[in-house]
């Protein structure tokens, strides 16, 4: 049965030896799905797989079943197809997912973005706001964080404005040094409370410091907790080798007692009977 779908050039399930993938014209980036969806379904139509996409066959419920193997074929091709047509950032926050079937991610990318861009503005928010660090290490919470505020910033752009006299816009440069400001306030927010003087300390600056310098104090706090977690957890301390008193009993009374000298003998030697 598998040979025979695989083989069959006017079934879905078969894909031609020649066939690379599927190519769309358009990134997703967020705020362009209603454009980039319409682009990806006259692409994968055109190769006869939106049956894939759109969830039509599904995945069969055992990988013994004889179309497993030209079932995952194809949802890998068509997976790959839409995957590489994503923004990196809208990338990163799938692979957090880990979604590997086609027809889930073409209705993932849709419920997040095909609903209004403030739809999703309104999850980034509660996304950042909710957002902890937790078990993560500060880099990759980090990472979580600039992630959020990226795909955040393709919604609001800062509009680029231009002064007669010097070229440039203050309010624009203003704008760019409040956003800056809400990265380091969203980052600070979520860390964990054994931050907490840390993150004081930061917000007691006059002026608050770039995400990436709050970031690199947090780590260097993160180290010093971490090296005196070291130094004093039991379980490592009873890991380190110990002294023998025992054996250092032993080792003293190898010493030859004839070559150690004594005040007395000091004293005799010097003496001069009359």
């Amino acid at each position: 049965m598998e040979t025979d779908y695989a083989n069959d050039p006017s079934s879905p399930y078969y894909i031609d030896p020649n066939d690379t993938g599927i190519f769309a014209t358009e990134e997703l980036k967020g705020p362009n799905y209603d454009t980039w969806s319409e682009n990806m379904i006259h692409v994968v139509k055109s190769k006869n797989k939106f049956v894939f996409l759109d969830g039509t066959i599904k995945k069969p419920d055992s990988t013994t079943d004889p179309l497993f193997p030209p079932w995952k074929r194809c949802n890998d091709f068509v997976f790959n197809s839409v995957h590489a047509t994503l923004s990196f950032l809208i990338q990163e926050n799938i692979e957090d997912q880990e979604i590997t079937d086609a027809s889930v991610l073409w209705q993932e990318l849709k419920d997040r973005y095909s609903h209004g861009k403030f739809v999703r503005i309104y999850q980034l928010r509660c996304n950042l706001f909710s957002l902890k660090q937790g078990d993560s290490s500060v880099i990759s919470y980090r990472t979580k964080v600039k992630n959020l505020l990226d795909e955040l910033a393709l919604f609001r752009p800062v509009s680029r404005c231009y002064s007669i006299n010097s070229g440039n816009c203050c309010a624009h440069a203003d704008a760019m040094d409040h956003r800056s400001e809400d990265e380091t306030l969203y980052f600070l927010q979520g860390l964990n409370d054994n931050y907490a003087a840390t993150r004081s300390e930061i917000l007691g600056i006059d002026h608050l410091p770039l995400l990436d310098e709050a970031l690199s104090r947090i780590e260097d706090e993160e180290r010093k907790q971490r090296s005196i977690k070291v130094h004093t957890d039991p379980i490592v301390l009873s890991q380190l080798p110990q002294s023998n008193p025992a054996t250092t009993s032993r080792t003293s009374n190898l010493v030859p007692t004839d070559n150690i000298i004594t005040s007395s003998s000091i004293s005799g030697k010097n003496s001069t009977s009359f």
